[in-house]
């Protein structure tokens, strides 16, 4: 309706372009205002438009008057405006939410008709509309970074500061260097003075000398003490050999001991598992026996389901006979009516062409009628018989046309010729004419038929043959869009299925047999339990066995192995009186080398001593080496210095800092005043944008309360956020909002339905429906979520238009509704 048929936006007008290319035409029939009218649009090539009223037949308007007239009917309440579409195309449905601003700005409109007090002032919009390009102009919209004069601000301050900065330093460092230059000339005489340098190393001699003498003292002690260490190892190894020896005796003892418990303990084991083993095999025969009464059961009822199996297929065969039945009558009429259809010699070309003969006919003779002369004779009383026209006595008054020469003959008076005008012209009619009733007696004669109106009698009853030719192949379609073929061999396969009855099952009803096989199951978990418990005391038992008989095993392996390391029982008390002696004697050596470390102990403890005039000579010696480095470096600084400071004098550090200190005031009073505006301008922007969130709000709520039903019907419990252009933008479950990007496609979609269902309904209820439009949508709603739409679908429908178009007949096979659907044309052999 909105698109100039001038249009070569290739967006919009080539998708409409046939796959072999040529022009799109497009042709659609609406009502205004009770009046019916065809618009017809043809783009790209040999562009134009054309509106009819169709109530007249008139030609409204053609080519650029089709615009203007097509505004004028869509103005109004009652235009075309009402034929808004909500669209929710197949794929990303939620990415094309999108609304024009015209279309955006009505629904608004629409929508503040139900909220009091919603509308901010046309002056606030505007106001907030001027601050918004104000900031614009100074920083970015979403990121906030100064842009424009005010980044080129921040950037002048910025350069301004560190010229500013740059000149300071450069005037601090120079006098820095001043301060610098006249303390070092005080160090320097200090460094060359002879007798602080001679002080320093005598101090470094005497420090040298006493730190020789306690070395040597130190190595004299260290000997001593490394005798005691000897000593106390020999002293540990006898202790360790005298504690080994009187703990094996000990171990011996305990170990006998223990063999002789766990024999006992292992007798106990075996019993208990012997008993475990009887108890098990008796679990192991009821669950045989219990398994057994569960197969009995389980066969009857496979039987049982097998003769419920066998009487529905038999249920679906007697179904698609009679569907069969009424297909092969169908196609019995398709036949009939295709033979009529090829019995039939006169097409719409054949029966156009005859009206087009027969109205030439026609036309050539009007045409001669009209060119031929007219002659009117009157006799007078008595002078009837005299007159005769081409020989033939005239008796009464005549009117003749003449179209060929006419001879008027009267007794005794003379013979009167009559020729019609025209010449040539009259003749070459004539022969046109004749032409024509030739080709059209011809035709005729081919065609089989006496003259025009059996002719159209007879395409007439061709038609009704090929109406009842696209109603069969419709109802074809419908009942059978794979063809008969299926059918038949769906109705074989059943007849095969159902050849056989079910053999003789048991008398008992299905239910009863599903409890009595819940109930030996439950016996049967029970045994089975039992089972497994017996088995677990059994397995427990025999780990216990397995156990003692190792641990039995490891006690005697120790037994023999302390008797090895102990020898015979008779020489233990002599060998336990030599391990005393040996002791004692390594005591005694001990405290012999103790005695001697004693002496030098408080050597060794003089450690600190020796650090410490190792610390100072250390020192001293570093003094020395660092005064002598401080010296030539103060000499190469003084020379710097000096240089440095020839320098400065002569580009005046001191003028420079100063301008450019003036230059940093300017530029930083600049910015302020650029950030105070700005600042200005987002407190200014928060308030209007906090007024026009509080309208967005408002205007939401008649949005959310058409959508709220539908919702709840697929997604119970949730429900929508809204974006400022009235687009969901999240879901909200609980206290939890989801953005759209984070939900599937399926979810996604369903939301993209739902939405539109609202505004659909809002604009119903206001007086205004628009039809919604499914364009091959819901490819990713399973059973469950697929019938909760289309119950959503049915109630809206109840409300305005719903229209589905869709390629998945028995998906949508649950959804009620008129159906039209296409059918292919096949041109008749």
């Amino acid at each position: 309706f909105a698109m100039p048929y001038t249009s070569k936006d290739g967006k919009k007008v080539l998708p409409l372009q046939p796959y072999d290319t040529g022009a799109p035409h497009i042709e659609v029939d609406f009502s205004v205002g009770g009046q019916s009218w065809r618009l017809r649009k043809t783009f790209l090539v040999r562009p134009s438009a054309e509106l009819v009223n169709l109530d007249t037949g008139a030609i409204v308007a053609r080519n650029a008057d089709v615009q203007p007239q097509l505004d004028a009917l869509r103005a109004g309440p009652s235009g075309l405006e009402r034929f808004g579409l909500l669209w929710v195309a197949q794929g990303d449905a939620l990415e094309h939410f999108k609304l024009a601003a015209d279309s955006f700005s009505s629904l608004r409109q629409i929508v503040q008709q139900e909220v009091e007090g919603a509308s901010v002032d046309e002056q606030s919009r505007r106001v907030h509309a001027t601050v918004l390009a104000r900031l614009a102009e100074l920083v970015t919209p979403k990121t906030g970074k100064p842009t424009g004069i005010y980044a080129k601000a921040i950037v002048e301050a910025d350069a301004a500061d560190t010229r500013h900065r740059d000149a300071a330093t450069r005037l601090a460092a120079a006098e820095e260097r001043l301060t610098f230059l006249s303390k070092a000339a005080s160090e320097v005489e200090q460094l060359r003075n002879p007798i602080a340098r001679a002080a320093r190393q005598t101090a470094i001699t005497e420090l040298d000398q006493a730190l020789r003498k306690i070395t040597e003292d130190r190595a004299r002690a260290r000997s001593a003490m490394e005798l005691l260490r000897t000593a106390e190892s020999e002293l540990a190894a006898a202790k360790l050999a005298h504690q080994t020896w009187h703990g094996d005796l000990a171990r011996a003892e305990d170990v006998s001991a223990a063999s002789a418990r766990i024999e006992v303990e292992l007798a106990a084991a075996r019993s208990a598992r012997e008993q475990a083993a009887a108890l098990e095999a008796q679990r192991t025969a009821e669950t045989a026996a219990m398994a057994e009464k569960l197969a009995t059961i389980e066969t009857a009822i496979a039987a049982a389901r097998a003769a419920e199996e066998h009487a529905t297929r038999q249920r679906q065969r007697d179904e698609l006979t009679e569907r069969l039945s009424t297909l092969r009558s169908i196609k019995s009429d398709l036949e009939m009516a295709n033979a009529a259809i090829n019995e039939s010699r006169i097409d719409d070309a054949a029966l156009k062409k005859l009206r087009d003969l027969a109205a030439t006919r026609d036309r050539l003779e009007q045409r001669l009628t009209a060119a031929a002369p007219e002659v009117i004779i009157e006799p007078i009383a008595g002078a009837e018989r005299r007159i005769a026209l081409d020989g033939k006595p005239l008796a009464t008054s005549a009117t003749v046309k003449v179209r060929n020469p006419l001879d008027i003959a009267i007794e005794g008076i003379g013979r009167i010729t009559v020729r019609p005008g025209g010449g040539d012209t009259i003749a070459a009619t004539e022969a046109e004419r004749a032409r024509v009733e030739h080709d059209l007696t011809a035709l005729l004669s081919m065609l089989a038929v006496a003259d025009l109106i059996e002719a159209e009698r007879k395409s007439d009853a061709r038609r009704d043959a090929e109406r009842r030719r696209d109603e069969a192949r419709a109802k074809l379609g419908a009942l059978a869009p794979d063809g008969i073929e299926p059918l038949i061999a769906e109705d074989a396969r059943l007849a095969a299925a159902t050849a056989s009855p079910p053999e003789a099952r048991d008398p008992r009803p299905l239910a009863e047999l599903h409890r009595l096989h819940d109930v030996l199951t439950t016996s049967q978990r029970a045994v089975g339990a039992a089972l497994a418990s017996a088995r677990q005391a059994r397995e427990e038992a025999a780990r216990t066995e397995v156990r003692l008989e190792t641990q039995l095993a490891e006690t005697k392996r120790r037994v023999e192995e302390l008797a090895r390391a102990l020898g015979p029982e008779a020489e233990r008390p002599a060998r336990t009186a030599e391990r005393d002696q040996s002791l004692e004697k390594t005591n005694q050596k001990h405290a012999d080398a103790a005695r001697d470390a004693s002496v030098w102990r408080e050597v060794l403890q003089g450690e600190d001593r020796q650090a410490e005039l190792e610390r100072r000579l250390a020192e001293a010696r570093a003094a020395d080496a660092s005064d002598t480095a401080r010296l030539r470096q103060l000499e190469l600084d003084m020379r710097g210095w000096e240089t440095a400071l020839a320098a400065d004098n002569e580009a005046d550090v001191v003028h420079e800092a100063e301008a450019a200190k003036h230059a940093a005031a300017a530029a930083n009073d600049k910015l302020a005043r650029l950030k105070e505006e700005v600042a200005a301008l987002r407190k200014l922007e928060a308030m209007l944008s906090a007024e026009l969130d509080a309208e967005r709000s408002q205007i939401a709520v008649p949005v959310a309360r058409r959508i709220a039903p539908y919702l709840d019907m697929v997604l119970p419990g949730a429900s929508l956020a809204m974006n400022d252009g009235m687009a969901p933008s999240g879901l909200v479950r609980g206290t939890r909002t989801e953005t759209l990007d984070r939900i599937s496609r399926g979810t996604a979609e369903q939301i993209a339905v739902i939405a539109r269902l609202g505004l659909g309904r809002l604009l119903a209820d206001r007086g205004a429906p628009a039809p919604l439009i499914l364009d091959d949508a819901l490819v990713y709603a399973d059973d469950r979520r697929i019938a909760a739409l289309f119950a959503a679908l049915t109630e809206a429908a109840r409300h305005h238009q719903v229209i589905v178009l869709t390629c998945r007949e028995r998906t949508f096979e649950a959804l009620p509704g008129a159906r039209v659907r296409l059918t292919p044309w096949r041109p008749s052999s």
